[in-house]
């Protein structure tokens, strides 16, 4: 075992505080990418929100066999693998002390209640490869980029779907044992359409207990560590994405396929609990709220609006598991 110097001011957990940041439990962050990227890993998840009536309606253009009323709701299924592309690099000198490459590719599978389409409930599926790599600089700095393909169709269009850029950038800095500041950038789908979101937040962790984290202008949580087994999350974030769907003579004189858009906020609280050095379940409930759907036949938000919707706040819950396998950077780097 040779000696490695670890960079200076590197706070404990700060890979997990990372992750914290950009990855929720329902692993749907930029671009529905999860970030947790810092231990190879496979995680599952199950979400629900049940259907809500539509608050505000317009821009209702006619619809083929009824009127504009309707409901919401959704049932989503994840899987999700990070892969470890090689081995974690480590190196004694010199500006960057550790690198890593790995892959992230997931699938989701959704069934959405919209009630005013015919068809319905229609199956939605989205899923993605992004390669990732992660630098640790003599600074401390912890760099991680990311880029990749993606798609988001429904049954019909799934046949001949369009793939779509995503991409991420984001640099931890540790300016003390307590705080640490991010910022960075991203391609994401993240409000319902293709957009690029400057990234900026910080890490604070008032206590060995505590840790609140955020990247505005998408998520803030905070977590307790209330044991060695056990977590306590509460968060918000905003959820959204865009799909491809088939018209299916739905909407006349539209173009065969239109775009599903929804964007939402969702407060949450929750439990994690480590069973074993394996393996952790999840479990959260919450609200969503802010919610808005548009019919389009584009995923820019230029315009060209077929039908416009606010549903109701709903309840939202959502379990999870998941199995690591292999060391984080830091570790690693401890352990050679």
């Amino acid at each position: 075992m040779r000696a490695v110097l670890l960079p200076q001011r590197t706070p404990v957990g700060l890979l997990l505080a990372v992750a914290l940041v950009c990855a929720t439990p329902a692993a749907r962050a930029v671009e529905n990418i999860d970030v947790d990227l810092f231990r190879p890993q496979f995680t599952w998840s199950l979400s629900s929100i049940p259907n809500a009536e539509f608050s505000k309606d317009s821009e209702c253009r006619t619809l083929a066999g009824g009127g504009c009323g309707g409901e919401y709701g959704a049932t989503t299924g994840s899987l999700g693998a990070n892969i470890p592309l090689g081995k974690t690099h480590i190196r004694t000198e010199g500006r960057v002390r550790a690198w890593q490459l790995l892959a992230n590719v997931r699938f989701d599978g959704e069934s959405a209640d919209l009630t005013f389409l015919n068809e319905s409930p229609r199956k939605l599926y989205d899923g993605g490869l992004n390669l990732a790599g992660l630098w640790l600089t003599e600074k401390s700095n912890l760099w991680l980029v990311s880029a990749g393909a993606s798609y988001a169709e429904d049954t019909l269009t799934m046949f001949h779907p369009s793939l779509r850029f995503s991409a991420l950038a984001v640099v931890a800095h540790p300016s003390s044992a307590k705080w640490t500041w991010l910022w960075g950038g991203a391609f994401t789908y993240q409000y319902g359409r293709a957009l690029p979101l400057p990234l900026v937040g910080f890490l604070w962790k008032p206590s060995d207990r505590w840790l609140v984290a955020s990247i505005v202008p998408i998520t803030i949580r905070a977590a307790y560590t209330a044991t060695e087994h056990l977590t306590v999350q509460f968060g918000a974030g905003v959820h959204g994405n865009a799909y491809r769907l088939s018209n299916n003579g739905l909407f006349p004189q539209e173009p065969d396929t239109v775009f599903f858009r929804y964007v939402e906020l969702r407060l949450t609280g929750g439990i994690e609990y480590r069973v074993g050095p394996h393996l952790t379940l999840a479990a959260e409930g919450g609200v969503a709220g802010a919610r808005h759907i548009v019919i389009s036949e584009n995923d820019r938000g230029t315009g060209d609006e077929i039908r416009v919707g606010s549903p109701e706040p709903a309840p939202v819950a959502l379990v999870s598991a998941r199995v690591t396998f292999g060391m984080n950077l830091l570790e690693r780097m401890k352990s050679e």
